[in-house]
């Protein structure tokens, strides 16, 4: 049986459909075996309690149903810990969605997402915990993931509910499970190996190390794979308009990155991925 870090390098130079069909759930075995050495499992995660490292720790959230997901699904608050880890990214918890409109806007969402069956696959192993973030702007939109909480992502629901799209919600829920994806595939391959270099993110507008990079070329090149699968499955005009800017911005923000396959802050790995994402 191919072992885990063989099943990735064995699609790193894969040119597309790069949600890497199955391999989501391998990663998440892998990580639900880590998190057992503190007491938790699928049926007690929670963002707060993995951060605290106790599978005791007060876990203050509802239970959603979201039909699509095929399991339950925590909406979950954040606590004091929570609060201020995230506030010093610059991110602050919004007001908790009516459970109901939580659960159909989502279910909306992962029908985008499930137009590229594998893509909703890995959102499903690996999202068991949402979080709800602050939007200023209904233009924008905002998400967040920690590589310390394996399971967790932490989206921005405009208000009312239901005001935006919910196609741009479901490539915020997509994106943040690839940098999870991502993140675990990193506990697994070493894909980076120093952090002696920076170059411009055309995302952030400022230098940043190339994992950042990595991980923000790899994630869009994913969305540009479900945008083109959705538009091949068919989409209603306004959603097809949108995902036809959203492909050729990527291509451009990309195009920025085209030389960090050669950076040598990367492993051997980290470039056949790099260079697979430039290409």
């Amino acid at each position: 049986m191919t072992n885990l870090p063989e099943r990735i390098r064995a699609v790193l130079h894969m040119p597309h459909d790069r949600w890497h069909a199955g391999l989501a759930q391998q990663l998440a075995n892998a990580s639900w075996a880590d998190l057992a050495s503190i007491g938790i499992d699928r049926s007690s995660y929670g963002t707060c309690r993995v951060l605290q490292g106790r599978a005791d720790a007060p876990r203050d959230g509802v239970i959603l149903h979201v039909g699509s997901w095929r399991r339950p699904l925590l909406l979950e608050r954040f606590d004091a810990q929570a609060r201020e880890r995230y506030r010093m990214v610059d991110l602050q918890e919004g007001p908790p969605p009516p459970p109901h409109a939580a659960a159909s806007l989502l279910a909306e969402a992962m029908a985008y997402v499930d137009q590229a069956p594998q893509a909703g696959e890995a959102v499903r192993a690996l999202v068991w915990s949402i979080s709800v973030l602050a939007v200023d702007d209904i233009a924008y939109d905002v998400s967040h993931s920690d590589p310390a909480v394996p399971f967790s992502v932490f989206l921005g629901l405009h208000h009312p509910i239901g005001s935006t799209p919910a196609f741009r919600l479901a490539e915020s829920l997509l994106h943040e499970t690839m940098h999870l994806q991502l993140s675990l595939i990193e506990n697994e391959v070493q894909l980076v190996r120093g952090a002696h270099h920076q170059a411009h993110s055309p995302w952030q507008r400022r230098p940043r190390p190339t994992q950042g990079l990595l991980h923000g070329l790899y994630v869009f090149r994913v969305i540009q794979d479900w945008l083109r699968t959705c538009m091949a499955e068919g989409l209603h005009q306004s959603d097809e308009a949108h995902a036809r800017r959203r492909i050729t911005e990527i291509d451009e923000e990309c195009a920025e990155l085209a030389l960090l396959w050669s950076s040598t802050d990367l492993t051997d790995d980290g470039r056949t991925l790099a260079k697979a994402l430039s290409d």
